[in-house]
């Protein structure tokens, strides 16, 4: 029987997110309490209900008000 992950720590995150966000992203986005975190121990974690739906939410169109 596989064991659902329950949290991320940052650096797990980070490894998820790689190619699409830097480490200190990940970092600016939390202490702006874009990204959820809890407190275990000495380490912040992030819960993985909310990896998964960050991950899977639809994609958002940009306008670009330079277009001619």
């Amino acid at each position: 029987m596989e064991k659902t992950k329950r949290f991320y720590t940052i650096a797990q995150l980070h490894e998820e997110l790689e190619g699409i966000i830097s480490k200190g992203q990940v970092y600016r986005m939390v202490n702006r309490g874009e990204i959820p975190v809890r407190k275990i121990g000495n380490k912040l974690v992030v819960p993985a209900a909310w990896v998964n739906d960050f991950l899977n939410a639809p994609a958002v169109a940009m306008k670009n008000d330079n277009a001619s």
